[in-house]
C-alpha cells in the first residue's frame, strides 16, 4: 500500500528534522491476484512535531492492492458501473446476460440439472438461484438454467482465449461465433454424457427392479457427468466419513489456498462483471484492476482486514487455520451476494510439496496424510497421465487394484473415482448410505450365513415376503421386510458379494443405476416420495 501526499500551492510544509521527508510511503507485499482501487480522501491533519504551520487539507491518495476481497466487491457501488469506470484490459461487462440464453438439444428426460449438480458426483459447481448453475467445463466458465421444458447454457469466461492472449472486452452481447458456439455444445454434449441412452437404459432396470420404476418415475435426467480426473481422484479421497458440503468446502479451500486464480464473476440486475487476470507478453500475468468508490471507511477497514486473511504466507500452518475459518463465512456471504470466485485446481506437485499441518488447517482431519502422500505416489508413477491411462485399461478391476495402492483408497473411494473421475459405469460405491438403501428396499439378496442350504434361504425369503405383504398398509409403494434382517458389518467379502449381486439386477450400467437410488434417498430429494 502506498501513501503519496499532494499538496496545495498555498501550503508550505518545514522541515523540523533533516531526515523527515516530504512524503510517506507504506509498503506492503505485492500479491499475485490483485485488484486496485484509487480513493481520494481528505483529511484535516493536525500539528505536530514533524509538521508545522500546515495551512491547507492535504489530499491523501491510497492505493490499495489485495486478492479480490469478496467484502470490498460486495460494497460496489453497481449503479455506477458503466463502461467508462471498466478497466477494459482486465475487466468485462455482459450486459442483459439473460437475452444471450442458448437452448441445449435435450429433453428433461435426458437431462435435470439439480440432479446431476447436488448430488455429489463433482464440488465445484455452484447455485446461482434456483435451477441456474455456474461452473466450469472445459476451462470455461458456464452459466446453465433449467426450466419445466428445456435447458439453457452461455459461456461467459474463456479461459482459452486468455491463454492464447485474446483481450476480454466489454460486449452487450458477448455471444460468440458459429464456430465458437459449436465448441460450446460439445463441451457439453461431453460433459453431460449425453450420448448415453438414458431412456432406453431406465427401460431395461425398470423391468427388472420394482424400486428403480418408483424412483425413475420422480427422478429424471440424471447423468453421470464426465469431470476431471485429477480434481475427482482428490476430491473422493476426502469423502470418507464425509459429507456433500465439507467436501466441498475443503475442496473449495483448497483451490483458493494453492490453485492459480482465474476470474471472479458477479451478478448486479441483469448484467454480469468479470473481474480476472490475464496474460500479456511473455505469457506474465498481469495484475487484475478496478476503479471505483468505496462507500465508506469502514468497508476499507474491514478489506483491508481481508487482505491479511487472503495474502498470508502459505507455509505458516496457522494462517491456514484463520484462512478456513474466513472462507466458511465467506463462501456464504458470496452466494447471498451472487459473487463467485473461480481458481484452478492445484496441480499434483503443488500437493505433494505440502506438509500435513497445511491440510489439517484447512478442515481435512485425518485425511490430511492420505492427501499429500497420494500425491507424492501420483507424482512418481507419472501424474495426471498416469491417471488418464486408467482409462486405457480394459477391465475396471485392473483400475481398481491399483488405486487401492494408495494410502485412504479403499473400495468405495476407489470405485468413486473409477465412475464419476473415469467414467466406468460397472463400478458401485459401496458406504454407509447405500448399505442401509440395499437393507432397506434390497434385504432379499443378502444371504443368511446361518449354515441353511440356498432352497430352504429362499423358502424363509419368500414366507417373509409373503407375511410382510399382508401387513403392509395398501398405500405403500415399495414393500419392505416387516423383520429386517441383522445389519453385518461392511467387511470386503460382504462389499464384493453386494456388488455381484446388484451387478446382476442392472447389467454393465450398474454404477449409474446405484447412483439414481442414491439420489432418490438424498435429504434434498426426499419430498418427492
Amino acid at each position: 500500500m502506498g501513501y503519496k501526499v499532494k499538496m496545495d500551492k498555498g501550503t508550505k510544509l518545514r522541515r523540523t528534522n533533516k531526515k523527515c521527508s516530504y512524503s510517506m510511503q507504506i509498503k506492503t507485499s505485492p500479491t499475485s491476484r490483485m485488484v486496485s482501487q484509487s480513493i481520494d480522501v481528505k483529511h484535516d491533519i493536525k500539528k505536530n512535531s514533524m509538521m508545522n504551520n500546515l495551512k491547507s487539507k492535504i489530499e491523501i491518495k491510497k492505493e490499495i492492492q489485495y486478492d479480490t476481497p469478496s467484502k470490498l466487491i460486495n460494497n460496489y457501488d453497481y449503479k455506477n458501473f458503466s463502461s467508462d469506470n471498466i478497466n477494459k484490459s482486465s475487466t468485462s461487462l455482459i450486459k442483459n446476460y439473460k437475452n444471450n440464453w442458448i437452448t441445449l438439444n435435450a429433453t428433461p428426460n435426458d437431462l435435470q440439472l439439480k440432479y446431476c449438480l447436488l448430488i455429489g458426483q463433482e464440488f465445484h459447481f455452484k447455485q446461482v438461484e434456483d435451477c441456474s448453475y455456474i461452473g466450469m467445463v472445459n476451462k470455461k466458465i458456464y452459466l446453465f438454467k433449467e426450466t419445466y421444458d428445456k435447458i439453457l447454457y452461455q459461456c461467459i469466461f474463456n479461459t482459452n482465449k486468455e491463454e492464447n492472449g485474446t483481450n476480454t472486452e466489454l460486449s452487450d452481447n458477448p455471444n460468440c461465433n458459429d464456430s465458437e458456439k459449436k465448441d460450446d455444445d460439445i463441451d457439453i454434449h461431453e460433459f453431460f454424457n449425453l450420448s448415453f441412452p438414458l431412456e432406453d437404459q431406465i427401460k431395461e432396470w425398470i423391468e427388472k427392479d420394482k424400486r428403480m420404476e418408483e424412483v425413475s418415475n420422480k427422478i429424471k435426467g440424471l447423468r453421470i457427468l464426465k469431470n476431471e480426473p485429477v480434481e475427482s481422484f482428490f476430491s473422493f479421497l476426502c469423502s470418507t466419513n464425509n459429507n456433500i458440503p465439507r467436501i466441498t468446502l475443503m475442496i473449495d479451500c483448497l483451490r483458493r489456498r494453492y490453485g492459480e486464480y482465474i476470474a471472479t464473476v458477479i451478478f448486479t440486475n441483469d448484467d454480469i462483471i468479470i473481474l480476472n487476470q490475464q496474460n500479456g507478453e511473455n505469457k506474465k500475468s498481469t495484475i487484475s484492476k478496478i476503479k471505483t468508490e468505496v462507500k465508506n471507511e469502514k468497508v476499507l477497514d474491514n478489506c483491508l482486514g481481508e487482505v491479511d486473511i487472503q495474502n498470508v504466507s502459505k507455509e505458516t500452518p496457522n494462517e491456514n487455520k484463520i484462512f478456513y475459518e474466513s472462507i466458511k463465512t465467506e463462501v456464504k456471504e458470496e452466494g447471498k451476494n451472487k459473487i463467485f470466485h473461480f481458481y484452478k485446481f492445484p496441480s499434483i506437485e503443488t500437493i505433494s510439496n505440502l506438509k500435513e499441518s497445511d491440510l489439517r488447517n484447512l478442515g481435512f482431519g485425518y485425511r490430511s496424510g492420505y492427501v499429500i502422500e497420494s500425491a507424492k505416489m501420483l507424482k512418481d508413477l507419472g501424474g495426471e497421465e498416469w491417471i488418464e491411462d486408467l482409462k486405457k485399461e480394459k477391465k475396471t478391476k485392473a483400475c481398481i487394484d491399483k488405486l487401492i495402492k494408495f494410502p485412504g483408497v479403499g473400495l468405495k473411494v476407489a470405485n468413486c473415482i473409477c465412475l464419476f473421475g473415469l467414467n466406468r459405469y460397472d463400478c458401485i460405491p459401496i458406504d454407509t448410505h447405500i448399505y442401509d438403501i440395499i437393507y432397506k428396499y434390497y434385504s432379499d439378496i443378502i444371504e443368511d450365513d446361518n449354515g441353511k442350504n440356498k432352497k430352504a434361504s429362499s423358502r424363509t425369503r419368500l414366507t417373509a415376503n409373503n407375511s410382510a405383504a399382508k401387513k403392509t398398509n395398501k398405500n405403500s409403494k415399495h414393500t419392505r421386510l416387516s423383520v429386517k434382517p441383522q445389519k453385518k458389518a461392511l467387511t470386503t467379502a460382504l462389499y464384493i458379494k453386494l456388488f455381484t449381486k446388484l451387478k446382476d439386477i442392472f447389467g454393465p450400467n450398474c454404477g449409474w443405476a446405484q447412483t439414481i437410488l442414491f439420489a432418490s434417498e438424498l435429504r434434498k430429494f426426499t419430498h418427492l416420495f
